[in-house]
């Protein structure tokens, strides 16, 4: 049986996670309706942080994995970081935040939500495909395991937000709201490894030829679909409230 993940693997290449993982897109903030005490979750190297930051809230954020902890000190100096799983939070706040993360929590996630937060949160995922699919079988020249690379930029937005929209039909507790938009974005070779070692399964040592990615793409040629998915999660009485 494959190994399930956890998400903390990515403190072990912090480095390269920092490298690899782009700014969000400041257009986010618009989805983001926040006021008051708000939690961020799974804070890793901060690029969520740095939007949310930018908003005049009381924010505190928390990462559980401790190697990622000196990078977001250094970063955001003035903020109340704790070193934490969310499900161990036990202070109240009027929202929760989380980039990239909420898929990594455990089946009690919506629950300990529920117990710590006063009007539920905001979930944010990111994902990339490549436009071009001849460009993919490119690309898949240099890689000693095609599946990888297929189940990084292979798979449509669509596929991704149907499993997401699956959890959140089986839990209970939350109503929730989903917005996603996409942009055409485009990566150098550079870019392009960049990314991939900021990934956990691409820290194979042999799995794809880094130099030759580097050497066929030394420009923004790359074109790729990047979709973003913000999941509102909001008392049921607030929903309806909404309409």
């Amino acid at each position: 049986m494959k190994e399930r993940k956890s998400g903390l693997e990515f403190g072990g290449f912090s480095s390269r996670y920092a490298t690899g993982r782009s700014a969000y897109d400041p257009f986010l903030v618009s989805f983001l309706e926040l006021t008051g005490r708000v939690l961020e979750v799974g804070a890793g190297t901060g690029q969520g942080t740095q939007l949310l930051s930018s908003l005049p809230l009381d924010l505190t954020v928390s990462e559980p994995d401790k190697r990622f902890l000196p990078l977001l000190a250094a970063n955001f100096p003035t903020l109340d970081l704790i070193h934490s799983r969310f499900e161990a939070i036990e202070r109240p706040f009027d929202y929760i935040v989380g980039f990239q993360c909420w898929h990594w929590f455990g089946h009690g996630k919506y629950q300990h939500l529920k117990k710590i937060s006063r009007h539920g949160g905001y979930f944010i995922w990111r994902w990339y495909a490549l436009a071009d699919r001849h460009q993919l079988a490119a690309i898949a020249r240099c890689y000693s395991a095609i599946n990888v690379l297929s189940a990084w930029l292979g798979v449509p937005a669509e596929q991704r937000l149907a499993r997401i929209l699956a959890e959140l039909e089986e839990q209970r507790v939350w109503a929730a709201k989903v917005h996603c938009y996409e942009q055409v974005i485009y990566w150098s070779g550079q870019q392009f490894v960049d990314h991939a070692l900021s990934r956990i399964d691409h820290q194979g040592a042999s799995l794809f030829d880094s130099r030759a990615i580097i050497e066929q793409y030394p420009s923004a040629q790359i074109p790729l679909i990047e979709t973003y998915a913000i999941v509102k999660l909001m008392d049921r009485s607030a929903a309806t409230a909404e309409g």
